[in-house]
């Protein structure tokens, strides 16, 4: 494809496609509209270190007539966080391409919308799960042992939340871990069961992830005491209360009673959580509570993007219950979106460019000589400004 046409190509590429998908992203992912970015962090050598009080201030007094007040500063702790590195990558025939460039803006886009349509859902699934995860990057887990086989099939995992496919974080031609073991999807052949491309062994239980995983926290791992992560960013929670959550582990059916009672927990620490998340088996219940106590359960229009919730009412504050289908089996999460930053040195999945030094997106593939690729970058973390106002109830069942 001549030079040209990538000069033509690119310019719709950062400014016209770009922008629509990072808007349409932040309205499909709640922490992407809720969550402020790059508050209270600073980005250095691949870490965002993050600004945080460890314990009140010392230098409050009241004091009789003629005694001193003592002197007093806040005592801070130093919590840091690797930079993540995501991607998107595309790939696209001569042909298309250069047809495209020759018939304007339009048909460019067109020849795009298919693909960025389908990259759209799946980022958006993929950072919707990683909110919600821990960081390990567990997508599902091997059923049985496989022995030189290519037929593998797989039990969900945590953020399946209980319902759908265990293969819904799995497609054709994904790379992934299976243990120790690397492989590659061929086909999705059913909810529980995927074709490899070749012959593999892996153990049962083995956690499945993607090809050299490195996934940033999510609230699985923020909203904690140290049950999921005990070292959190860098720092040792049984060292450092400040750094816990307020959880409820008990495995019993889920009240609204224990619900009031771990917001009222978490409000003694700070402003409390703004919302409750939980998958679509705990939302029903939820529902069937208020139901049964003869007030409103109609779902209605909270947050950015369409969110629709049931309302806890605590005291005075009123808190949507959101159905997240991300959400882990079992979890009611109730994160406050001021304790959580996302830390960025790039723009939401901007383009990577500078492949022929003139700011072009595209280039020639290694693999074909008529493809062509372009790379969509998030370089981030999801990091924790103050996380002991927030809380959780885990093992709640319907």
């Amino acid at each position: 494809m001549a030079n040209a046409n990538l000069t033509t190509i690119s310019p719709i590429l950062h400014k016209i496609i770009h922008p629509v998908l990072q808007r349409l992203m932040a309205k499909k992912v709640i922490f992407l509209d809720q969550i402020k970015k790059n508050i209270r962090t600073t980005i250095a050598n691949n870490q965002i270190y993050i600004s945080a009080a460890t314990a009140y201030h010392s230098g409050f007094y009241f004091v009789a007539e003629g005694a001193q007040p003592g002197v007093g500063r806040g005592a801070y702790i130093q919590p840091f966080a690797a930079l993540k590195f995501g991607f998107m990558t595309y790939g696209f025939t001569d042909q298309a391409l250069t047809l495209a460039a020759k018939q304007g803006k339009q048909a460019i886009a067109g020849t795009f919308d298919s693909e960025f349509e389908t990259g759209l859902i799946t980022a958006k699934k993929h950072m919707n799960r990683i909110f919600h995860g821990d960081g390990n990057g567990i997508l599902c887990y091997a059923n049985g042992n496989g022995v030189t086989t290519p037929a593998l099939v797989v039990d969900n995992a945590p953020s399946e939340g209980g319902k759908g496919r265990s293969t819904k974080y799995l497609a054709p031609g994904q790379q992934i871990t299976i243990g120790s073991t690397d492989a590659v999807i061929s086909t999705v052949d059913s909810d529980t069961g995927v074709t490899l491309s070749a012959n593999v062994s892996w153990s049962n239980d083995d956690a499945i992830v993607l090809r050299n995983t490195a996934e940033p926290m999510g609230l699985a791992g923020h909203i904690d005491d140290g049950d999921n992560v005990s070292t959190y960013q860098n720092l040792d929670r049984s060292s450092n209360p400040e750094l816990k959550a307020q959880t409820d582990d008990t495995a019993e059916a889920l009240t609204e009673a224990d619900m009031i009672d771990i917001v009222l927990q978490a409000c003694e620490f700070g402003d409390g959580p703004d919302v409750g998340l939980v998958n679509q088996d705990l939302w029903r219940k939820y529902g069937s509570l208020l139901l049964s106590q003869k007030r409103n359960n109609e779902a209605k229009p909270v947050l950015g993007g369409g969110w629709r919730g049931l309302m806890l009412d605590v005291g005075a504050k009123s808190i949507p219950i959101i159905c997240d289908y991300d959400c882990w089996d079992s979890y009611v999460q109730f994160p406050r979106f001021k304790g959580l930053t996302i830390a960025e040195a790039s723009d939401m999945f901007e383009w990577m460019a500078g492949y022929d030094g003139k700011g072009d997106v595209l280039r020639r593939s290694p693999d074909g000589r008529t493809d062509w690729e372009g790379t969509q970058k998030w370089y981030m973390n999801l990091v924790g400004l103050q996380v002991n106002d927030m809380a959780r109830l885990s093992g709640k069942t319907v």
